[in-house]
């Protein structure tokens, strides 16, 4: 059973423990332009991608996942200057069907995303 944590601005109160379940943000479908994750928002996030556009980051820091489905007219994905250094840019493709995991860390030093293919 799904539970849910209510997270108060409090230091130091140790770990969370127990089954926690993250329902994944979706971001709808980007066709075009620039989609800017949040990346403290949540953990997990996924969208749809249809046409050639930018995903960037905003300038909070965090990290997470980010889950892409190539749609029936997917393009390709150019990564923001938010971005610092990206692993693995070459494996994606605008192949229908297409599912890519991308993994955000932003932190003091910069920001990196991996790339990593689910085909």
């Amino acid at each position: 059973f799904p539970v849910t944590i209510g997270v108060i601005g409090t230091e130091n109160q140790g770990p969370v423990t127990g089954g926690v379940e993250i329902t994944s943000k979706s971001l709808g479908t980007q066709s075009s332009g620039t989609l800017t994750v949040d990346l403290p928002d949540r953990s997990l996030q996924h969208y749809t991608n249809n046409g050639a556009h930018t995903l960037d980051v905003s300038s909070l820091t965090g990290s997470a996942i980010v889950d892409v489905t190539n749609g029936a007219s997917a393009g390709a994905i150019t990564f923001g200057a938010g971005i610092t250094i990206v692993y693995g840019q070459p494996l994606l493709t605008t192949v229908n069907g297409d599912d890519f995991r991308l993994v955000f860390v932003k932190g003091n030093a910069g920001t990196s995303v991996t790339v990593l293919p689910l085909q």
